[in-house]
């Protein structure tokens, strides 16, 4: 075995070198043919790197592999088969794209091996809620959360419900440009709450017993998502779920716990995995009402076209450069968007100050990356509801350059080291991490800093406000039971 991962070693830095002296030579030349193998080689390479230490890198793995989904597979499709990159843009513009590319795999693995080496800061046990878990009631915490999230959860099933109801009675294509919700607004905010007190469930590291029940209430409300044509739900909770949290809870598993990784979980995912993909790429057909492709090799084929959007978006984003309103950086819409779309904001300043909505102003004035880049690729479409969405390379890329790249990337990595590091040592600070990395692993197709939007909402400070008070005073009320956990197996 240990021969097996040497080998394994040896590859991994001997493509990552071989890829980078493609690269060099890629970018002297202006040669796209050359790139495209560069960035698909030190992919290879990282997917190398993580096997060496799987139980140390599955998440680093798990942003290979969105990665791989969402800029690189439709490349590599349809270079395979139509022998050409898919991406309808002059010489330069395909090389700049194939630039950001492979900067943004280097980068997630240059990080990946600096803070493998770098230790933990401790934090000072100031607060109860800074304080390690050991000076913290698990149990109850884990009661108040779970509670939250059953209360919650009708709110989610209603809103999934009704939009449920409008696609199939008005059709998909109205979904964007007329659907409006008729539910309180209470229900709203609650079904913002399930999903948080879901994670912060999570990071109370409840038995596999009882993580079983709400984590198939959450896989349910993914699934109901497909109903409305929404298939990223359903995927995200499978690969934070079972490519991230289970191996998360194998690594940090206590000396009497149970296995959380069996034959039957490898099985599993072996055999869902390749389902997904099929029942995606099906869906799509049963949507938009068209006859879906016999062959199982054309609907993954379809698969990686569809959601292999984002390397099209980046190429969008560097031909329209010049076209960007000016004095924007996208980067932070997510945090500017949390100071400009609530209550207080919209009675000072009216509730024209927030550009919500498909329109001309929120594409021109406003901080939604995907809404301006939307509006500049195809003006009609986009005022007609239909959008391209977002990823963090083109945004960072517009806002800072080939720089930007590796910044944002040093932010997710150091996210992502602190989990595979120290998760379990501190609640607060692992309830934090989980909620991030479930939107750092999508980050491919979403805004740069959509975790941080998560954190900057008035629904997670409720939320945290609530869990806060409701911990404090039940606590108070009777001797404190704290949960004694044994030393975690190394």
């Amino acid at each position: 075995m240990k021969k097996i991962v040497s080998f394994l070693a040896f590859l991994s830095l001997l493509s990552l070198m071989s890829s980078g002296l493609l690269w060099l030579i890629a970018a002297a030349y202006d040669l796209s043919t050359l790139a495209f193998y560069a960035t698909h080689l030190i992919w290879v390479s990282n997917l190398l790197y993580a096997f060496v230490k799987i139980k140390n890198r599955f998440i680093f793995l798990t942003l290979n592999l969105t990665y791989f989904l969402f800029y690189i597979g439709r490349i590599t499709f349809s270079y395979i088969f139509d022998h050409n990159f898919s991406l309808n843009y002059s010489d330069d513009i395909v090389m700049k794209v194939f630039n950001i590319l492979f900067i943004g795999l280097f980068s997630i693995r240059i990080f990946a091996v600096y803070f493998e080496k770098v230790k933990i800061a401790k934090i000072r046990e100031s607060n109860i809620f800074w304080r390690n878990n050991s000076n913290i009631n698990i149990n109850l915490l884990n009661k108040i959360v779970l509670t939250l999230f059953w209360l919650s959860f009708p709110c989610s099933l209603a809103v999934i419900v009704e939009r449920v109801i409008f696609v199939q009675s008005s059709g998909y294509a109205n979904y964007y440009t007329s659907f409006t919700t008729s539910l309180p607004e209470i229900v709203i905010k609650l079904d913002g709450i399930n999903v948080i007190c879901f994670f912060l469930f999570l990071a109370t590291n409840p038995s596999k017993k009882k993580f079983k029940l709400p984590a198939l209430a959450y896989i349910l409300l993914g699934i109901l998502s497909l109903g409305y044509g929404q298939r990223n739900p359903l995927a995200l909770s499978f690969c934070m779920l079972f490519l991230i949290y289970i191996p998360l809870r194998e690594k940090f598993r206590s000396v009497n716990e149970e296995r959380w990784i069996t034959k039957k979980y490898k099985v599993f995912c072996t055999i869902t995995l390749p389902i997904l993909i099929l029942v995606f790429s099906f869906w799509k057909y049963y949507r938009l009402g068209l006859e879906s492709s016999n062959s199982i090799g054309n609907l993954i084929m379809d698969f990686f076209n569809t959601e292999g959007n984002s390397s099209f978006i980046i190429g969008e984003t560097i031909k329209s450069l010049d076209f960007f309103p000016k004095e924007r950086i996208y980067t932070i819409g997510p945090i500017v968007d949390f100071f400009t779309n609530n209550f207080i904001y919209k009675a000072l300043f009216g509730e024209g100050a927030y550009y919500a909505g498909f329109t001309v102003d929120a594409a021109t004035k406003g901080w939604n990356f995907g809404k301006t880049i939307s509006y500049l690729y195809n003006s009609r479409q986009y005022l007609a509801g239909v959008g391209t969405g977002s990823c963090y390379l083109a945004e960072v890329y517009k806002d800072f350059g080939y720089i930007g790249i590796p910044l944002i990337t040093l932010v997710y990595m150091a996210i992502i080291n602190y989990v595979q590091k120290s998760y379990k040592k501190n609640w607060v600070l692992s309830a934090v991490a989980l909620l991030s990395i479930n939107k750092i692993i999508y980050a491919p197709r979403d805004a740069a800093l959509s975790f941080v939007g998560e954190f900057f909402s008035f629904t997670f400070i409720i939320c945290i406000i609530i869990i806060i008070f409701l911990y404090l005073y039940i606590n108070n009320r009777k001797e404190p039971n704290h949960e004694f956990e044994p030393p975690i197996k190394q």
